[in-house]
Protein backbone atom coordinates (compact mmCIF):
# COMPACT_ATOMS: atom_id res chain seq x y z
CA UNK A 1 0.00 0.00 0.00
CA UNK A 2 2.95 2.33 0.59
CA UNK A 3 5.26 1.61 -1.65
CA UNK A 4 6.12 4.77 -3.94
CA UNK A 5 3.92 8.08 -4.01
CA UNK A 6 -0.24 8.22 -3.95
CA UNK A 7 -1.04 9.09 -7.26
CA UNK A 8 -3.40 12.20 -7.46
CA UNK A 9 -7.57 10.96 -8.21
CA UNK A 10 -8.73 13.86 -9.22
CA UNK A 11 -8.80 17.64 -8.17
CA UNK A 12 -10.34 21.20 -8.41
CA UNK A 13 -10.93 24.73 -7.28
CA UNK A 14 -13.51 27.30 -6.85
CA UNK A 15 -13.36 31.09 -5.82
CA UNK A 16 -13.86 34.64 -6.12
CA UNK A 17 -12.57 37.75 -4.94
CA UNK A 18 -9.98 37.58 -1.67
CA UNK A 19 -9.30 34.59 0.05
CA UNK A 20 -11.12 31.91 -0.56
CA UNK A 21 -10.26 28.24 1.30
CA UNK A 22 -11.16 24.74 2.47
CA UNK A 23 -11.47 24.46 6.29
CA UNK A 24 -12.89 21.36 6.53
CA UNK A 25 -14.02 17.56 4.69
CA UNK A 26 -15.93 14.91 5.34
CA UNK A 27 -17.14 11.84 3.73
CA UNK A 28 -20.37 9.64 4.38
CA UNK A 29 -21.02 5.54 4.13
CA UNK A 30 -21.17 6.26 0.08
CA UNK A 31 -18.11 7.48 -0.06
CA UNK A 32 -19.26 11.05 -1.18
CA UNK A 33 -16.82 13.99 -0.45
CA UNK A 34 -18.40 17.21 1.87
CA UNK A 35 -16.33 20.08 2.21
CA UNK A 36 -16.82 22.98 3.86
CA UNK A 37 -15.30 26.35 2.84
CA UNK A 38 -14.95 29.94 3.30
CA UNK A 39 -15.68 32.55 -0.07
CA UNK A 40 -16.40 35.81 -0.81
CA UNK A 41 -18.62 37.50 -3.48
CA UNK A 42 -19.98 35.77 -6.99
CA UNK A 43 -17.51 32.51 -7.00
CA UNK A 44 -15.71 30.91 -10.04
CA UNK A 45 -16.33 27.40 -9.61
CA UNK A 46 -14.00 25.16 -11.88
CA UNK A 47 -15.83 23.57 -15.16
CA UNK A 48 -14.31 20.03 -13.80
CA UNK A 49 -17.16 20.56 -11.37
CA UNK A 50 -20.98 22.56 -12.12
CA UNK A 51 -21.07 26.06 -13.10
CA UNK A 52 -24.43 26.11 -12.22
CA UNK A 53 -23.06 27.05 -8.62
CA UNK A 54 -21.81 30.67 -8.10
CA UNK A 55 -21.78 31.45 -4.77
CA UNK A 56 -22.96 35.06 -3.57
CA UNK A 57 -24.66 37.59 -5.36
CA UNK A 58 -23.08 40.52 -4.21
CA UNK A 59 -19.20 40.56 -4.99
CA UNK A 60 -18.57 42.46 -1.26
CA UNK A 61 -20.44 39.33 0.18
CA UNK A 62 -18.82 36.54 2.25
CA UNK A 63 -19.27 33.10 4.04
CA UNK A 64 -19.70 29.62 3.87
CA UNK A 65 -19.95 27.14 0.99
CA UNK A 66 -20.63 23.27 1.71
CA UNK A 67 -20.30 21.37 -1.25
CA UNK A 68 -21.08 17.82 -2.05
CA UNK A 69 -18.85 15.54 -4.64
CA UNK A 70 -19.61 12.37 -5.38
CA UNK A 71 -16.44 9.76 -5.87
CA UNK A 72 -15.79 10.59 -8.95
CA UNK A 73 -15.69 14.38 -8.23
CA UNK A 74 -19.06 14.67 -9.73
CA UNK A 75 -20.74 17.97 -7.61
CA UNK A 76 -23.59 16.66 -6.26
CA UNK A 77 -25.18 19.81 -4.25
CA UNK A 78 -23.94 23.56 -3.01
CA UNK A 79 -25.47 25.53 -0.49
CA UNK A 80 -24.07 29.28 0.77
CA UNK A 81 -24.41 30.69 3.86
CA UNK A 82 -23.32 34.36 3.82
CA UNK A 83 -22.33 36.48 6.69
CA UNK A 84 -21.22 32.71 8.67
CA UNK A 85 -17.42 31.36 9.59
CA UNK A 86 -17.36 27.62 9.46
CA UNK A 87 -14.84 25.96 10.73
CA UNK A 88 -15.67 22.20 11.01
CA UNK A 89 -17.88 19.84 9.64
CA UNK A 90 -18.67 16.40 10.79
CA UNK A 91 -20.90 13.53 9.46
CA UNK A 92 -23.16 10.82 11.90
CA UNK A 93 -24.29 7.44 10.90
CA UNK A 94 -27.21 8.44 8.85
CA UNK A 95 -25.19 11.04 6.98
CA UNK A 96 -26.84 13.94 8.47
CA UNK A 97 -24.01 17.08 8.32
CA UNK A 98 -23.15 19.12 11.47
CA UNK A 99 -21.26 22.55 10.75
CA UNK A 100 -19.66 24.21 13.32
CA UNK A 101 -18.59 28.00 13.33
CA UNK A 102 -19.20 31.21 14.20
CA UNK A 103 -21.67 34.58 13.02
CA UNK A 104 -21.95 38.22 13.74
CA UNK A 105 -25.34 40.28 13.33
CA UNK A 106 -28.03 38.33 11.56
CA UNK A 107 -27.71 35.08 9.14
CA UNK A 108 -29.94 33.38 7.87
CA UNK A 109 -29.09 29.41 8.98
CA UNK A 110 -31.31 27.73 6.36
CA UNK A 111 -29.57 27.04 2.92
CA UNK A 112 -32.87 26.09 1.28
CA UNK A 113 -35.96 27.64 0.22
CA UNK A 114 -37.10 29.03 3.25
CA UNK A 115 -35.86 30.87 6.37
CA UNK A 116 -34.20 30.53 9.89
CA UNK A 117 -33.17 34.15 10.39
CA UNK A 118 -30.69 34.06 14.03
CA UNK A 119 -29.71 37.74 15.87
CA UNK A 120 -26.46 37.86 17.16
CA UNK A 121 -26.48 39.20 20.92
CA UNK A 122 -22.95 39.97 21.40
CA UNK A 123 -20.26 41.05 18.79
CA UNK A 124 -19.44 37.26 18.06
CA UNK A 125 -21.41 34.03 18.66
CA UNK A 126 -20.87 30.27 18.23
CA UNK A 127 -23.13 28.09 16.50
CA UNK A 128 -23.93 24.34 15.80
CA UNK A 129 -26.28 23.77 12.42
CA UNK A 130 -27.65 20.57 11.28
CA UNK A 131 -28.57 19.79 7.67
CA UNK A 132 -30.00 16.29 6.92
CA UNK A 133 -28.53 14.07 4.48
CA UNK A 134 -29.81 15.69 1.72
CA UNK A 135 -28.76 19.38 2.57
CA UNK A 136 -31.82 20.29 4.27
CA UNK A 137 -32.32 22.24 7.84
CA UNK A 138 -32.79 20.31 10.65
CA UNK A 139 -32.00 22.77 13.93
CA UNK A 140 -29.27 25.41 14.38
CA UNK A 141 -27.82 25.97 18.24
CA UNK A 142 -26.19 29.21 19.16
CA UNK A 143 -24.46 31.12 22.04
CA UNK A 144 -23.42 34.24 22.88
CA UNK A 145 -19.40 34.32 23.82
CA UNK A 146 -17.51 31.98 21.76
CA UNK A 147 -15.83 30.47 19.06
CA UNK A 148 -17.27 26.75 18.10
CA UNK A 149 -13.59 25.41 17.07
CA UNK A 150 -14.18 22.27 16.11
CA UNK A 151 -16.91 19.82 16.73
CA UNK A 152 -17.12 15.65 16.33
CA UNK A 153 -19.44 12.74 16.97
CA UNK A 154 -19.34 9.52 18.77
CA UNK A 155 -21.06 6.26 18.37
CA UNK A 156 -24.38 7.35 19.83
CA UNK A 157 -24.47 10.12 17.26
CA UNK A 158 -24.14 12.73 20.12
CA UNK A 159 -22.31 16.00 19.12
CA UNK A 160 -19.41 17.57 20.65
CA UNK A 161 -18.20 20.99 20.33
CA UNK A 162 -14.91 22.69 21.89
CA UNK A 163 -14.08 26.57 21.44
CA UNK A 164 -13.48 29.51 23.22
CA UNK A 165 -15.64 32.13 25.16
CA UNK A 166 -14.80 35.66 26.95
CA UNK A 167 -13.32 38.64 25.67
CA UNK A 168 -15.67 38.64 22.73
CA UNK A 169 -16.65 42.30 22.59
CA UNK A 170 -14.12 45.21 21.21
CA UNK A 171 -15.38 48.25 20.50
CA UNK A 172 -14.28 52.15 21.12
CA UNK A 173 -11.39 50.70 22.72
CA UNK A 174 -13.44 49.06 25.98
CA UNK A 175 -13.42 45.11 26.02
CA UNK A 176 -17.05 43.95 27.27
CA UNK A 177 -17.48 40.54 28.51
CA UNK A 178 -20.23 38.21 28.23
CA UNK A 179 -21.00 34.77 29.59
CA UNK A 180 -21.53 31.60 28.12
CA UNK A 181 -24.85 31.31 27.91
CA UNK A 182 -28.30 31.79 25.46
CA UNK A 183 -28.90 28.26 24.48
CA UNK A 184 -32.74 28.51 25.40
CA UNK A 185 -34.67 27.96 28.84
CA UNK A 186 -33.24 25.38 31.12
CA UNK A 187 -30.39 25.30 29.32
CA UNK A 188 -27.18 24.62 31.31
CA UNK A 189 -24.59 27.63 31.37
CA UNK A 190 -21.54 28.81 31.76
CA UNK A 191 -20.82 32.23 33.98
CA UNK A 192 -17.19 32.26 34.53
CA UNK A 193 -14.99 35.39 35.02
CA UNK A 194 -12.81 35.26 32.05
CA UNK A 195 -10.54 38.59 32.86
CA UNK A 196 -10.30 39.35 29.97
CA UNK A 197 -9.34 36.71 27.92
CA UNK A 198 -11.22 33.62 26.74
CA UNK A 199 -11.63 30.18 28.28
CA UNK A 200 -12.30 26.83 26.49
CA UNK A 201 -15.23 24.99 26.61
CA UNK A 202 -16.42 21.30 25.44
CA UNK A 203 -20.16 20.90 25.39
CA UNK A 204 -22.06 17.79 24.42
CA UNK A 205 -25.64 17.84 22.61
CA UNK A 206 -27.61 14.62 21.47
CA UNK A 207 -29.50 14.34 18.05
CA UNK A 208 -31.76 16.09 18.41
CA UNK A 209 -30.03 19.02 19.59
CA UNK A 210 -30.63 18.69 23.89
CA UNK A 211 -27.82 20.32 25.54
CA UNK A 212 -26.20 17.47 27.55
CA UNK A 213 -23.75 18.66 29.32
CA UNK A 214 -20.89 21.77 29.28
CA UNK A 215 -17.75 21.99 31.04
CA UNK A 216 -14.59 25.02 31.02
CA UNK A 217 -11.14 25.39 31.77
CA UNK A 218 -8.95 28.37 31.87
CA UNK A 219 -5.59 30.20 33.17
CA UNK A 220 -5.72 33.99 33.51
CA UNK A 221 -3.75 35.07 30.14
CA UNK A 222 -4.59 33.16 26.71
CA UNK A 223 -6.44 29.95 26.27
CA UNK A 224 -7.21 29.44 22.51
CA UNK A 225 -8.57 25.96 21.43
CA UNK A 226 -7.28 24.14 18.03
CA UNK A 227 -8.32 20.54 18.12
CA UNK A 228 -10.83 18.01 19.28
CA UNK A 229 -11.28 14.46 18.67
CA UNK A 230 -12.95 10.91 20.24
CA UNK A 231 -12.22 7.46 20.69
CA UNK A 232 -14.60 4.56 19.76
CA UNK A 233 -14.76 4.00 23.82
CA UNK A 234 -15.58 7.98 23.97
CA UNK A 235 -12.52 9.33 25.49
CA UNK A 236 -12.31 12.95 24.34
CA UNK A 237 -9.29 14.74 23.68
CA UNK A 238 -9.21 18.52 23.38
CA UNK A 239 -5.71 20.45 22.18
CA UNK A 240 -5.23 24.19 23.55
CA UNK A 241 -2.69 26.81 23.97
CA UNK A 242 -2.21 28.13 27.36
CA UNK A 243 -0.27 30.31 29.94
CA UNK A 244 -0.20 30.96 33.68
CA UNK A 245 -1.80 28.41 35.75
CA UNK A 246 -4.51 26.43 34.46
CA UNK A 247 -7.65 25.79 35.81
CA UNK A 248 -10.00 22.59 36.02
CA UNK A 249 -13.35 22.12 37.11
CA UNK A 250 -13.54 20.06 40.27
CA UNK A 251 -13.26 16.11 39.61
CA UNK A 252 -11.32 13.10 40.55
CA UNK A 253 -8.09 14.57 38.41
CA UNK A 254 -7.65 18.00 39.42
CA UNK A 255 -5.28 18.18 35.97
CA UNK A 256 -3.13 20.97 37.18
CA UNK A 257 -0.23 22.24 34.60
CA UNK A 258 3.11 23.88 34.62
CA UNK A 259 2.68 27.65 35.53
CA UNK A 260 4.52 29.22 32.85
CA UNK A 261 4.98 32.68 32.05
CA UNK A 262 5.44 31.66 28.40
CA UNK A 263 2.63 30.53 25.91
CA UNK A 264 2.31 26.59 25.71
CA UNK A 265 0.51 23.99 24.35
CA UNK A 266 -0.88 20.87 26.07
CA UNK A 267 -3.82 17.63 25.84
CA UNK A 268 -6.95 17.85 28.32
CA UNK A 269 -8.75 14.19 27.76
CA UNK A 270 -12.15 13.72 29.02
CA UNK A 271 -14.36 10.92 29.34
CA UNK A 272 -18.02 10.38 27.86
CA UNK A 273 -19.68 12.26 31.27
CA UNK A 274 -17.02 15.30 30.47
CA UNK A 275 -15.04 14.13 33.51
CA UNK A 276 -11.06 14.85 33.14
CA UNK A 277 -8.90 12.10 33.06
CA UNK A 278 -5.19 13.29 32.22
CA UNK A 279 -3.33 16.40 30.44
CA UNK A 280 -0.04 16.60 28.96
CA UNK A 281 1.82 19.91 28.79
CA UNK A 282 3.67 20.38 25.83
CA UNK A 283 7.01 22.48 26.70
CA UNK A 284 7.54 25.01 24.02
CA UNK A 285 6.85 28.06 22.87
CA UNK A 286 4.76 27.85 19.03
CA UNK A 287 0.74 26.88 19.61
CA UNK A 288 -0.84 23.80 17.91
CA UNK A 289 -2.48 24.44 15.20
CA UNK A 290 -5.11 23.13 12.96
CA UNK A 291 -6.41 19.71 14.23
CA UNK A 292 -3.77 18.22 16.24
CA UNK A 293 -4.32 14.43 17.49
CA UNK A 294 -5.83 11.82 16.78
CA UNK A 295 -6.86 8.33 18.87
CA UNK A 296 -5.61 5.65 16.90
CA UNK A 297 -7.87 2.00 16.13
CA UNK A 298 -6.81 0.89 20.21
CA UNK A 299 -7.40 3.97 22.10
CA UNK A 300 -4.32 5.51 21.90
CA UNK A 301 -4.25 9.48 21.42
CA UNK A 302 -1.72 10.43 18.69
CA UNK A 303 -0.36 13.94 18.26
CA UNK A 304 1.92 16.00 16.54
CA UNK A 305 3.34 19.38 17.55
CA UNK A 306 5.79 21.96 15.89
CA UNK A 307 8.99 22.97 17.06
CA UNK A 308 11.15 26.13 14.68
CA UNK A 309 12.45 23.32 12.64
CA UNK A 310 10.91 20.32 13.99
CA UNK A 311 7.88 18.63 13.58
CA UNK A 312 7.29 15.87 16.38
CA UNK A 313 4.66 12.89 16.68
CA UNK A 314 3.87 10.72 19.58
CA UNK A 315 1.46 8.46 20.57
CA UNK A 316 0.49 7.94 24.60
CA UNK A 317 -2.19 5.98 26.42
CA UNK A 318 -5.03 8.00 28.50
CA UNK A 319 -3.13 7.97 30.93
CA UNK A 320 -1.02 10.40 29.30
CA UNK A 321 2.06 7.44 29.12
CA UNK A 322 4.61 7.52 25.81
CA UNK A 323 4.28 4.45 23.71
CA UNK A 324 6.04 6.11 20.48
CA UNK A 325 7.56 8.88 19.13
CA UNK A 326 9.22 10.02 15.90
CA UNK A 327 10.63 13.60 14.53
CA UNK A 328 10.72 15.05 11.39
CA UNK A 329 13.67 17.91 10.62
CA UNK A 330 14.55 20.37 7.97
CA UNK A 331 17.01 23.59 7.53
CA UNK A 332 13.86 25.89 7.30
CA UNK A 333 10.85 26.29 9.23
CA UNK A 334 8.13 24.17 9.01
CA UNK A 335 5.03 22.72 10.68
CA UNK A 336 2.04 19.96 10.47
CA UNK A 337 -1.81 21.27 10.90
CA UNK A 338 -3.98 18.30 10.55
CA UNK A 339 -3.56 14.88 11.24
CA UNK A 340 -5.68 11.56 10.60
CA UNK A 341 -5.78 7.58 10.38
CA UNK A 342 -7.36 5.35 7.83
CA UNK A 343 -9.43 1.99 8.97
CA UNK A 344 -6.22 0.07 9.05
CA UNK A 345 -4.54 2.43 11.73
CA UNK A 346 -2.26 4.33 9.41
CA UNK A 347 -1.12 7.81 10.27
CA UNK A 348 -1.48 10.87 7.59
CA UNK A 349 0.29 14.50 8.39
CA UNK A 350 -0.44 17.44 6.06
CA UNK A 351 1.60 20.76 6.59
CA UNK A 352 4.39 23.04 5.27
CA UNK A 353 8.15 23.45 5.13
CA UNK A 354 10.48 25.57 3.98
CA UNK A 355 14.20 24.37 2.66
CA UNK A 356 15.07 20.66 2.41
CA UNK A 357 13.06 18.45 5.39
CA UNK A 358 13.77 14.58 5.75
CA UNK A 359 11.09 12.27 6.50
CA UNK A 360 12.17 9.17 7.56
CA UNK A 361 13.93 7.89 4.05
CA UNK A 362 12.65 10.83 2.16
CA UNK A 363 13.07 14.47 1.19
CA UNK A 364 11.12 17.52 0.50
CA UNK A 365 12.43 19.93 -0.97
CA UNK A 366 10.70 23.15 -1.00
CA UNK A 367 10.25 25.51 -4.07
CA UNK A 368 8.57 28.02 -2.44
CA UNK A 369 11.12 30.00 -0.32
CA UNK A 370 8.34 32.85 1.39
CA UNK A 371 5.54 30.27 2.20
CA UNK A 372 6.99 27.07 2.06
CA UNK A 373 5.72 24.05 -0.18
CA UNK A 374 2.54 22.13 1.25
CA UNK A 375 3.22 17.89 1.76
CA UNK A 376 1.37 15.49 3.18
CA UNK A 377 3.10 12.36 4.97
CA UNK A 378 1.98 8.85 5.52
CA UNK A 379 3.23 6.89 8.60
CA UNK A 380 2.56 3.08 9.28
CA UNK A 381 0.39 2.76 12.75
CA UNK A 382 3.68 2.90 15.05
CA UNK A 383 4.17 6.01 13.38
CA UNK A 384 7.28 6.01 10.89
CA UNK A 385 7.23 7.63 7.96
CA UNK A 386 6.61 5.65 4.49
CA UNK A 387 6.24 7.95 1.92
CA UNK A 388 5.84 12.02 1.52
CA UNK A 389 4.38 14.54 -1.75
CA UNK A 390 4.97 17.49 -1.51
CA UNK A 391 3.43 20.16 -4.47
CA UNK A 392 3.24 23.56 -5.45
CA UNK A 393 0.68 23.78 -8.56
CA UNK A 394 0.78 28.16 -8.25
CA UNK A 395 1.41 27.47 -4.67
CA UNK A 396 -1.04 26.33 -1.46
CA UNK A 397 -0.18 28.70 0.77
CA UNK A 398 -2.58 28.05 3.71
CA UNK A 399 -1.54 24.66 5.08
CA UNK A 400 -3.70 21.70 4.11
CA UNK A 401 -6.60 19.81 5.99
CA UNK A 402 -7.39 16.30 5.46
CA UNK A 403 -9.37 13.29 5.90
CA UNK A 404 -9.19 9.27 5.22
CA UNK A 405 -11.86 8.27 6.67
CA UNK A 406 -13.15 6.63 3.10
CA UNK A 407 -10.77 3.68 1.93
CA UNK A 408 -7.72 3.72 -0.19
CA UNK A 409 -8.22 7.76 -0.29
CA UNK A 410 -6.84 11.00 1.16
CA UNK A 411 -9.09 13.93 0.65
CA UNK A 412 -7.03 17.58 0.73
CA UNK A 413 -8.24 20.72 0.82
CA UNK A 414 -6.65 24.32 1.30
CA UNK A 415 -6.08 27.31 -0.65
CA UNK A 416 -3.94 27.33 -3.45
CA UNK A 417 -2.59 30.82 -4.94
CA UNK A 418 -2.11 30.35 -8.45
CA UNK A 419 -0.22 32.32 -10.74
CA UNK A 420 1.70 33.48 -7.50
CA UNK A 421 -1.53 35.69 -6.76
CA UNK A 422 -1.71 35.39 -2.70
CA UNK A 423 -3.81 37.80 -2.24
CA UNK A 424 -6.67 36.22 -4.48
CA UNK A 425 -6.14 32.41 -3.55
CA UNK A 426 -8.75 29.87 -4.32
CA UNK A 427 -10.11 27.09 -2.27
CA UNK A 428 -8.98 23.47 -3.57
CA UNK A 429 -9.74 19.82 -3.19
CA UNK A 430 -7.24 17.23 -4.22
CA UNK A 431 -7.93 13.94 -3.80
CA UNK A 432 -4.89 11.23 -3.74
CA UNK A 433 -5.63 7.65 -4.78
CA UNK A 434 -3.80 4.74 -2.54
CA UNK A 435 -4.84 1.81 -4.33
CA UNK A 436 -3.32 2.52 -7.17
CA UNK A 437 -0.25 4.36 -6.37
Amino acid sequence: MFEGFPSFDWSGKWGGLLVDKVVAIDTDILGNLHVLSAVTGNIDVDSTFNENYTGFSDDSSSGMAYMKFGPDGTLLDAKFIEGVNSSDIELDSKSNIYIAGNFNGIADFDPGPNEKEVQSVHYLEAFLLKLDSSGYFQWVKNWAGGIAARCEIDNDDNIYTCGDFGMNEVRGGLVKYSTFNDLGSGDMVIDHPTNGNPEIYLMKFSPDGEQLWVDSFGCQWKNFCYGLDISRTGYIAVSFDYQNEMKFDPGPYDGSLPVTGEVRSAIAIFNSDGALTSTIALDYILGLTGESSVFDLDGNLIYYFNKMNEINIRCIDTSGNEIWTNRFSGNGVGSGNYIDIDRDGNIFLTGNVRNSWAFGDSTVEARDILFGDPFVCGLSPDGESQWVRSWRDGHSWITPVINTEHSGKIFIGGAAAYERNYLDPDAFIGIFNLTDP
